[in-house]
């Protein structure tokens, strides 16, 4: 790691140890212990033919073996969220899928296909970013630990992170993709999650593009993809956005936050919480580790 790296890196430390005394940390998140479920809720996945995760084609399961459904259990019914499997134990989602707590959480691994889950792990703690405003899905970011390990294999593995080397990289002009089980178009009648997981690829576009659609709402921890061609939907929300690398795997660079008011169809673009401003952050409340640069 070079002195400029070094340096970015040990700002980032500074910014989690603002605001404390004698060395005491001040945490940065929320941490909640989940009570355990005893049973997995049933699920009853819908099968449409074509359709717009807005605009997206059918993978099969090593396509995105990253891909976790969530499901969250409440007392008035369930909801379904994305992730994105980082470690062996940890999913990062969006802080925005975790309104009601706590409840019950399930994660399904390798289920591109709903009727044939390659894994279910019960989630034993929900960690929500402290900084998340949901009036203007700042910081909307969030793990979940696993009680026990995934089982890793062909269809179930962790998505590569960005590199200490990526921090300043926008990403800008790069084709990215994201994937989910959520709706097909705005206000669809589906039940979710969908039977299939979809993907769509999107170019990243610039935060002053973005902040033309909403304005001064885009700050430099997010980013957007247009959505002119696909977009993700409800239901996709903490889901994965990724940029291919030259040895064929995935980095993530984003987690689904939200879409215009107007809808997923709407061709506005779509916001994702940037991944590489909460490198520092993820390190810290994970087992995951952040390389200095590329291993490939």
């Amino acid at each position: 790691m070079d002195r400029k790296q070094q340096l970015v890196r040990l700002c980032l430390t500074l910014v989690i140890l603002i605001g404390t005394t004698q060395g005491v940390l001040v945490p940065s998140a929320r941490i909640i212990k989940l009570p355990i479920g005893n049973t997995v809720p049933t699920i009853e996945p819908r099968v449409l033919a074509g359709g717009r995760i807005s605009g997206g084609e059918l993978v099969q399961g090593e396509d995105v073996p990253y891909a976790a459904g969530i499901l969250i259990v409440g007392q008035t019914g369930v909801r379904w969220c994305g992730g994105s499997l980082i470690t062996s134990t940890y999913v990062l989602s969006a802080a925005n899928c975790y309104t009601v707590i706590p409840n019950p959480i399930f994660v399904l691994l390798g289920a591109s296909d709903m009727t044939n889950v390659t894994d279910i792990v019960i989630a034993e703690t929900l960690i929500i970013h402290i900084g998340y405003d949901p009036q203007t899905s700042q910081n909307d970011i969030a793990l979940l630990q696993l009680s026990q390990e995934a089982e890793i294999g062909p269809t179930v593995r962790p998505v590569r992170l960005p590199n200490w080397r990526q921090l300043q990289s926008t990403f800008n002009g790069q084709l990215a993709t994201v994937s989910g089980w959520g709706a097909l178009w705005h206000n669809a009648p589906e039940i979710l999650p969908m039977n299939d997981l979809r993907r769509t690829s999107l170019p990243v576009i610039t935060n002053l593009a973005c902040n033309l659609r909403f304005p001064a709402a885009i700050s430099d921890s997010q980013l957007c993809v247009e959505a002119e061609s696909g977009s993700p939907c409800s239901g996709d929300q903490g889901g994965p956005l990724t940029v291919a690398d030259p040895d064929g795997n995935s980095t993530l660079i984003g987690v689904f936050s939200y879409v215009s008011i107007f809808g997923c169809n709407s061709g506005w673009p779509a916001v994702f919480t940037r991944v590489t401003p909460y490198l520092q952050w993820i390190e810290m409340y994970s087992n995951a580790v952040i390389s200095d640069d590329f291993e490939f």
